[in-house]
């Protein structure tokens, strides 16, 4: 079995898939079972057992590895990796975020990939926070104005679990620029630093989300999957 051509990305809406919390037990590994204990919310438990046991899932079906047998690594900053031991090549890239009952899961064949969510709230003041990860210019750079520093947010974010620093990075040092609608390009303030490639979606229940390469092309053909995932 082999992951199709370009990214594939889904995205789960977790009050559909309860049944994913009754296999993660049997799914997951240590590290996944330490993390989703260390929670002390249900809901935030419960949003990291579903995220990472839809993952296992959506992997499986792509690579025929089954969903407990899989064996991911970490890098040094964290982002993970699948072990390639037990599968043949190419083994996918993939990443996965999750917020507020919903996951974002995006897979490539070959190339890495970034990939971030996050659900507008009203208890985020995003103007206070702003300093903390935007420019006034990267703002600018996104409308609707209403939301542009979330937007900002998921953006730079995606970017980031891209290169696999996370936020051991400080975001300020990504500039954003347009590159048409809803398609932008990040690069280094600081030098060193490649330039990236992301397109932004948003949903109905105020979720925004990005997606980020180094390859232009592949955002250009995503078509996220909504449709609830099965058993079996």
């Amino acid at each position: 079995m082999s992951h199709p051509p370009g990214l594939r990305a889904v995205l789960v809406r977790h009050a559909d898939h309860g049944w994913l919390a009754d296999r993660f037990g049997s799914w997951a590994d240590a590290h996944e079972q330490a993390r989703a204990a260390a929670f002390h919310h249900h809901a935030h438990r419960q949003d990291h057992v579903i995220s990472h046991a839809a993952l296992r899932l959506v992997l499986a079906r792509t690579t025929g590895v089954a969903p407990g047998s899989m064996v991911f690594g970490h890098s040094a900053t964290g982002k993970p990796w699948i072990d390639p031991a037990d599968m043949a090549p190419p083994v996918p890239a993939f990443s996965l975020s999750h917020s507020a009952g919903h996951s974002l899961i995006v897979t490539s064949a070959r190339e890495a990939v970034g990939a971030d969510i996050e659900m507008q709230r009203s208890d985020h003041d995003w103007p206070r926070l702003a300093p903390l990860f935007a420019s006034p210019a990267d703002a600018c750079a996104i409308s609707p104005a209403a939301t542009a520093l979330l937007a900002c947010w998921v953006l730079k974010e995606a970017a980031l679990k891209l290169t696999g620093e996370g936020l051991s990075r400080d975001p300020r040092t990504l500039a954003i620029t347009s590159s048409g609608t809803d398609r932008f390009s990040l690069q280094g303030t600081d030098g060193g630093f490649p330039e990236i490639h992301a397109r932004l979606f948003r949903w109905p229940v105020g979720l925004h989300g990005a997606i980020a390469t180094f390859k232009a092309e592949l955002l250009e053909a995503i078509d996220i999957e909504c449709a609830p995932l099965r058993p079996g």
